[in-house]
């Protein structure tokens, strides 16, 4: 009795393995390979995304990233393709050829299993959901094919001199690129003139005895590919292109934990120096970071890191060699491959490489929903895989880090993971992260454009409320005298030709009010300013109102005749006007410390701008507006106000010398 015969009769009295998925899926078709070549018979339970099955209660409680493939082995679960591939070889193979322990063979499949779960698939997924979810018409863009004809050429390299994807035996990598490859093949045909090992590598994958249960799934993935895409035919000109973020402060962590020192040679993505021949050579994928140990080169951050335990760590606690735990931190580290690194991706790296403007907005809810999935992964462990730091963490501070830059994690709805943060904090290594996100923070330093004019009240209100959410301001103040407010390029950005006006990235707003909500919701993750809450909400609805079409304008019709009719004092019916004011913002007051409640908000700092300017022509007297009196001198101690106090200034100025002429 061989090994393998006595292990799958140690394992026949459990229960059955199970795996949730169906068979188009690339991923599912990964594991059924894997399954096949290790003679290992799956319950196959399929899971219908059209009905959302995935979705359900019962799905959600074993995969809470609801994702296929997912596997039940005796209540052992995992999910990612990869990582189930790694662990079912890791207790069911009769030897280790398809995932060899040799650590220097491991590392270079890790990475081209990483390569499998950051750019093969996504070339694949990313422009079926723009299809399928986003709206975008059949057929693929341009730069969607070149991304699968730049998957084509990076595996045409990795097969130079080689019948496999790492060396002379089929492996792992081989299995769950094949069902990527043969996937993207009838999308975009692999053309032999331009891409022959690949054509060569598929070929002899035909010949695999387990390449079999890939074709049923296969058909019929190719069957409705015909109706989702355009068939692509291939153009001879091809031309490379690589915009990927590679996470070189998770290699910085680890090293610093294993006590291993780094010779870091810098390379220039602005002046693609990745791509220059002396690079190319040593990493034809030409991505960074890039490790070269004593003649050993491998890529891609995960392999890297894990390479570096295996070799230099003490012990296994960071990268464990039981079987189970192992396949925890394995799915953890192509989460972050596959899923957080699409973000750096499509957000960070065209932002700090290619000068370009990312609407944050489009991806937001994409990034919470990923923050929720890392609520849920921690919401039973101090750290990412159990209770014990791993490498999975060390891969993933950097990325989630990087992310809470441009979408701030809000404490009350990530608690766990903002806990995870804040351990990694403390970890003495955290330095090397800490460095690298200041850089960062300097690059990717937003700001907004606020075309305005000092002394007016509502630009007060905005230059107050960018202060209080701690927004960067780029001021461009309009001429009113020469009249820029009329010019054509005004007009055409606001055809009311008002100030205040807000451009964010574009995206262009007028109305104090209107902006204040505006930035209070998309800035002010804590939701302090603007609670979502409705009756709360309603309340500082109504108060912006009130200063809209009360507060000022009872305060601009005092005014007005001075600055454009020529008047010299302000009329006595319109002061009692101004009083009246007083008198409903003193009753309001009379029920909570501030306009809206308990709490400062936005209702409160629009009101303020108003009032800070109505006293220099009406006082506030404490006696007979003793609350109104004490909330105003509670708005002008909060550091916020400063932000006005230049705007005040200007107005009593402009005042005095309307009044004295």
């Amino acid at each position: 009795m061989d090994q393998q015969t006595m292990r799958l009769r140690l394992f026949s009295s459990k229960m059955p393995i199970v795996l949730y998925g169906i068979n188009t899926s690339c991923a599912v078709r990964a594991v059924l390979m894997t399954a096949e070549a290790l003679g290992l018979k799956l319950d196959f339970k399929e899971v219908n995304l059209v009905k959302l099955d995935h979705l359900k209660p019962e799905f959600l409680k074993i995969n809470p990233q609801h994702t296929i493939p997912t596997l039940d082995d005796d209540g052992v679960i995992l999910w990612d393709s990869h990582a189930i591939a790694a662990y079912l070889v890791g207790k069911y193979a009769k030897d280790d050829s398809l995932y060899p322990k040799d650590l220097a063979k491991k590392a270079l499949i890790d990475s081209r299993l990483h390569f499998d779960t950051g750019y093969a698939f996504p070339a694949l997924r990313d422009p079926v959901r723009a299809i399928k979810l986003y709206g975008q018409p059949p057929g693929l863009t341009d730069i969607q094919k070149r991304l699968i004809l730049d998957v084509y050429d990076f595996l045409n390299k990795f097969l130079d001199n080689q019948p496999w994807l790492t060396g002379d035996s089929v492996t792992i990598a081989d299995i769950c690129l094949l069902a990527t490859i043969t996937s993207l093949n009838t999308v975009v045909p692999v053309d032999a003139a331009l891409f022959p090992n690949v054509v060569r590598w598929l070929e002899s994958a035909e010949k695999l005895p387990f390449i079999k249960v890939n074709t049923p799934g296969l058909e019929v993935f190719g069957a409705n590919a015909k109706n989702t895409f355009a068939l692509c035919s291939v153009s001879n000109k091809h031309i490379s292109i690589d915009n990927r973020v590679a996470l070189l402060r998770a290699v910085l962590l680890t090293a610093r934990v294993l006590g291993v020192t780094l010779k870091i040679k810098k390379v220039d993505l602005c002046k693609n120096e990745q791509l220059s021949p002396s690079f190319l050579k040593i990493n034809p994928q030409h991505t960074v970071p890039t490790l070269e140990d004593n003649g050993f080169v491998i890529w891609d951050s995960h392999a890297i890191i894990a390479f570096l335990v295996g070799k230099y760590a003490q012990d296994d606690s960071l990268y464990s060699r039981d079987i189970m735990q192992r396949a925890l931190i394995d799915q953890r580290l192509h989460f972050d491959t596959g899923v957080i690194s699409h973000f750096t991706r499509s957000i960070l790296n065209p932002m700090l490489y290619g000068n370009a403007e990312i609407d944050i907005n489009k991806h937001r809810e994409s990034i919470l929903e990923t923050y929720g999935l890392m609520e849920k992964f921690l919401r039973r462990n101090r750290w990412i895989a159990g209770e014990k730091l791993s490498i999975a963490d060390l891969s993933l501070i950097p990325s989630i880090t990087s992310l809470n830059v441009v979408v701030p994690i809000d404490c009350t709805k990530f608690p766990k993971l903002t806990q995870w943060i804040e351990n990694a904090e403390t970890l003495s290594c955290y330095m090397e992260n800490e460095n690298g996100l200041n850089q960062l923070r300097a690059l990717l330093k937003m700001v907004l454009k606020l075309f305005m004019v000092l002394g007016s009240p509502p630009v007060n209100a905005v230059l107050m409320a960018a202060k209080a959410l701690n927004l960067e301001l780029e001021l461009r103040e309009i001429n009113f005298e020469k009249k820029e407010y009329l010019s054509e390029s005004f007009r055409q950005l606001n055809p009311a030709h008002t100030v205040p006006t807000l451009d964010d990235d574009g995206y262009v707003v007028w109305d104090s009010h209107a902006i204040l909500c505006y930035v209070a919701e998309k800035y002010d993750e804590s939701g302090i300013w603007y609670p979502k809450e409705l009756e709360r909400r309603t309340r500082i609805n109504q108060i912006l109102n009130f200063d809209c079409g009360t507060v000022f304008r009872h305060f601009s019709d005092a005014v007005r005749p001075l600055f454009y009719d020529g008047a010299k004092s302000i009329e006595p019916a319109r002061l009692e006007k101004l009083e009246e004011v007083y008198e409903i913002l003193e009753r309001i007051l009379e029920k909570s410390q501030f306009m809206t409640g308990d709490s400062v908000t936005i209702g409160d700092v629009s009101v303020l701008s108003t009032v800070t300017m109505a006293e220099l022509v009406l006082p506030i007297g404490s006696q007979r507006f003793p609350k109104l009196d004490a909330w105003l001198r509670q708005m002008k101690d909060k550091e916020f106000y400063q932000a006005g106090v230049k705007g005040i200034f200007y107005m009593k100025k402009g005042l005095d010398v309307v009044t004295s002429q």
